[in-house]
């Protein structure tokens, strides 16, 4: 296995510090989101692991970028454009970067002591989480105890290789009662995945973008290179909601077998069927889950791209339940592909 080596500058500690700061001080940090199961750490002890994994991410995208890798990171995006912690509006923790040319979910997995010799996610964490990547990486020098994390001392991060959420489910193993593991030994070099990456000048120019009305979208949704999407809610069965779109037979069956889904499972569904594609973003509690519709639509996007569909996005409806400032959050994650709005205004 190949390992990566990426040096740690003074610019990129302190970028770290703030961060780790920020994430502390938000409201709707993990820890609030999920309840104390989500760590076992002390508070010290969480902030310095918050510090080791922004260093992780900063090194990871020091290594994109020297391989000229053209991606995007959910999360820390939606922070630099300023996104309200604070609003109604719910998001869910989606993985640290997509792979740009399939939109594939990677998380990183940053270490700092001697004993990490296999990758740990929490399994329950992991079963609601869509990612498709594990990466596993090392904030050197190391350290026997967790206390003895020195953030000034910080040389190098090491990035050892990833594992794809499959393989980890499948041979991993149950190695604390809420955590399975993988070994570090068996990784494989990140660089295999390359190919799922646009190299930053192959981002093509030209996207075929455009508003459509939904009598113009009535004659169109049957033809034969429309991807038709639709958003719904968590609750087990057909609803008022569902029954608003204008739905065929095919359809009706098909958001029923997708409905029957478990609500955390489904995340994990994303897939074009018949040229259909059913996405949860409704939470139990009414929220809208932004990340999860901006991971739809980025997702199916690269799908129907490779299969040469255009995706047909019921923005009238979109337009009812998310708020226009989250709106344009997805406009800015849609930039890259090509799409149908289909509003009732246009």
């Amino acid at each position: 296995m190949k390992e990566v080596i990426i040096p740690i500058t003074p610019i990129m500690k302190l970028r770290a510090f703030n961060q780790a700061t920020f994430m502390k001080n938000r409201s709707g940090n993990k820890i609030q989101q999920y309840g104390e199961d989500y760590t076992n750490s002390s508070e010290e002890q969480s902030f310095n692991n918050s510090i080791v994994g922004e260093l992780g991410e900063l090194a990871f995208r020091e290594y994109l970028k020297d391989n000229n890798l053209y991606y995007t990171d959910d999360e820390r995006e939606l922070i630099n454009k300023g996104h309200d912690y604070n609003s109604a509006t719910k998001k869910t923790d989606m993985g640290d970067f997509f792979c740009s040319k399939t939109q594939e979910s990677i998380d990183l997995k940053t270490n700092h002591m001697t004993s990490g010799k296999n990758i740990l996610i929490k399994k329950w964490v992991h079963e609601w989480r869509p990612i498709d990547y594990y990466i596993y990486l090392s904030v050197y020098p190391l350290n026997r105890f967790k206390s003895d994390f020195d953030l000034n001392k910080v040389t190098h991060v090491v990035i050892h290789g990833y594992v794809s959420a499959e393989e980890f489910m499948k041979n991993g193993t149950q190695i604390t009662p809420k955590g399975f593991g993988y070994p570090k030994s068996k990784l494989r070099p990140f660089s295999e995945l390359f190919p799922r990456f646009y190299k930053t000048n192959e981002i093509p120019v030209t996207k075929e973008q455009k508003t459509i009305t939904l009598a113009e979208y009535k004659e169109l949704k049957n033809h034969d290179n429309i991807v038709n999407l639709f958003f719904t809610d968590s609750i087990q069965s057909i609803t008022h909601w569902d029954m608003k779109y204008i739905l065929d037979e095919q359809q009706k069956f098909e958001i029923t077998a997708y409905k029957n889904i478990k609500y955390y499972d489904r995340h994990k569904k994303i897939k074009i069927n018949n040229r259909n594609v059913f996405a949860t973003i409704i939470n139990k509690d009414n929220t809208i889950d932004v990340q999860m519709l901006i991971r739809v639509l980025r997702r199916t996007s690269a799908m129907a791209e490779n299969y040469g569909y255009k995706i047909a996005i019921p923005w009238y409806r979109l337009k009812e339940i998310v708020d226009p400032y989250d709106l344009e959050l997805v406009d800015y994650y849609l930039k890259d592909f090509s799409w149908i709005k289909v509003d009732m205004n246009n």
